[in-house]
């Protein structure tokens, strides 16, 4: 009984040792494997860490290395974008200042010279010296076309440069009654002076004056001119205006009859038609009808229109 006692002591004290030895055992593992772990982690981040420092040296290498070799980085080609904008910006602003300026000093200039935006028969009375009857940039531009521009791809349909005609319109006004066009000129920039001109005639009163009950009275007849209408009665259209505008009409239709023409139309893809649209809009077929029928319908003579103010005088005038 004492033996058997003796030995389950024993037996309990060995089961103890060894359930010690075995949570020590795990202890020390567990240890062990959070020790590599921690050990693993720092060399990824040293590794990490180096790699970083890498990159930012071979950066900085390569920066040098483009400085020296006068190679922009990213960095300094924005710098220099954001230089080039400023520059720009200062730029438009210092030409703008100079074209305001310049405006006012020409405006005092055109005072008693200026033949745009103002009404025919005083633009004609500056400019035209022998006849006082039709504005210079009108006829030197008309006459230029019908010697240069008659086979030009859209005639009066594309626009010329917004720049060039501001220019010449700007010489014009100046006096500059005996320019002279360069043959070598676009063709589409000379149209477009005229068209320019007879935009700025709109506050004006456009070829009509600025006699409300009369333009609107005259815009109804020409808007509803139509087929059946006669040479007669656009002769008696015309005459209503006066002399000064009426020839303005006769020179651009005049150049717009001979564009028109088979041999021309062919190269310039241009009718009647569409040189109306292309310069009266608000009376086309009116202005069609003349194109078509330029021969029938001039030369005009004026008697008792208007108060016989105008006796005698011819569109176009005699010698």
């Amino acid at each position: 009984m004492g033996t058997c006692s003796s030995q389950d002591s024993v037996g309990n004290e060995d089961a103890e040792a060894n359930s010690r030895n075995a949570k020590l055992k795990e202890a020390t593992t567990h240890t062990t494997n959070a020790s590599r772990s921690t050990n693993k982690n720092e060399s990824r981040t040293s590794h990490k860490k180096a790699i970083s420092e890498s990159a930012s040296d071979q950066l900085s290498d390569q920066r040098s290395t483009s400085q020296r070799a006068g190679i922009n980085t990213p960095d300094d080609t924005q710098e220099k974008r954001k230089k080039t904008r400023e520059q720009r910006k200062k730029e438009l602003q210092e030409r703008k200042r100079r074209e305001r300026q310049q405006l006012e000093e020409d405006k005092e200039r055109m005072a008693n010279t200026r033949v745009f935006g103002v009404p025919v028969k005083t633009a004609a009375e500056r400019s035209d010296s022998r006849h006082k009857l039709v504005p210079v940039p009108v006829s030197v531009c008309m006459a230029w076309i019908a010697q240069h521009g008659l086979d030009e791809t859209g005639l009066f349909r594309v626009p010329g440069s917004f720049d060039s005609v501001k220019e010449y319109k700007r010489r014009f006004d100046l006096g500059e009654y005996n320019l002279k066009i360069p043959v070598d000129e676009c063709v589409e920039n000379v149209a477009s002076i005229v068209v320019r001109y007879l935009m700025d005639l709109e506050p004006e009163g456009g070829l009509q004056g600025r006699d409300a009950s009369k333009k609107v009275a005259w815009l109804r007849e020409a808007k509803q001119f139509t087929e059946p209408k006669t040479v007669a009665a656009a002769k008696k259209l015309l005459l209503e205006l006066e002399p000064a505008c009426a020839e303005v009409l006769r020179q651009i239709v005049a150049v717009l009859n001979k564009a028109s023409q088979p041999q021309h139309a062919a190269n310039n893809q241009m009718s009647a038609k569409k040189f109306s649209l292309c310069t009266f809009p608000n009376y086309m077929d009116f202005v069609e009808m003349l194109i078509v029928n330029y021969d029938e319908v001039f030369p005009l003579e004026y008697h008792g229109e208007h108060g016989g103010k105008y006796e005698g005088i011819c569109v176009p005038p005699m010698g």
